[in-house]
């Protein structure tokens, strides 16, 4: 497989208004809703602002996040979605590690549906890690068959964690986690890895 061809599609899939933003704008959209962070939505997205620096902060030299609005978490035809003018794909694709750590620390081991946002984060992040996790240069033009290993096991395990997350969505109706079809593509992935 190879790495350039590869990086260009994920890019349409996960990066530009694809699966990245509907999974980042699920897990804010359930922590704006969460009171045990605060009182109100404004100071709610101000405790996750303070993560969002806290985190950056020890990653000198990582594309940073900008601030996040609740404004930029929009209700497209009714879902949530990150989606704004400084939300490109670059900024979204390394904005994966932020929200698994954000994921990990408000909703890990506080239900079944917030685990399961969390592993979605997760996989997320360990896509991005096989697509873009060093130079090409480093691990060669080609993904090796570990690499594509690793890659395949995060699609799938991304595609079975949104799977969760849209059912519990339905189950509590919150409208997150939306299957469009850029999300039924992210599945296609693990027939090229």
């Amino acid at each position: 497989m190879h790495r350039n061809f590869m990086i260009l599609d994920a890019m349409h899939v996960f990066d530009v208004h694809g699966a990245a933003e509907l999974v980042y704008g699920g897990i804010l959209g359930r922590l704006m809703k969460r009171t045990t962070l605060g009182r109100n939505i404004g100071y709610r997205m101000t405790r996750i602002n303070i993560h969002r620096i806290q985190w950056y902060k020890g990653r000198p030299g990582k594309p940073k996040l900008p601030q996040i609005r609740a404004g930029d978490v929009v209700m497209k035809n009714g879902w949530h979605v990150l989606h704004g003018q400084l939300f490109k794909a670059a900024i979204v694709r390394h904005a994966s590690g932020f929200f698994k750590h954000l994921a990990y620390t408000f909703l890990n081991g506080r239900g079944e549906f917030e685990d399961h946002m969390y592993k979605l984060v997760s996989s997320l992040d360990d896509i991005y890690f096989w697509m873009y996790g060093s130079l090409p240069g480093d691990r060669g033009r080609f993904l090796s068959s570990s690499e594509r290993a690793g890659l395949r096991k995060a699609i799938l395990e991304f595609g079975w964690h949104y799977q969760w997350c849209r059912g519990f969505s339905r189950r509590v109706h919150f409208l997150g986690f939306e299957v469009t079809p850029t999300v039924h593509k992210t599945q296609h992935f693990a027939m090229l890895a």
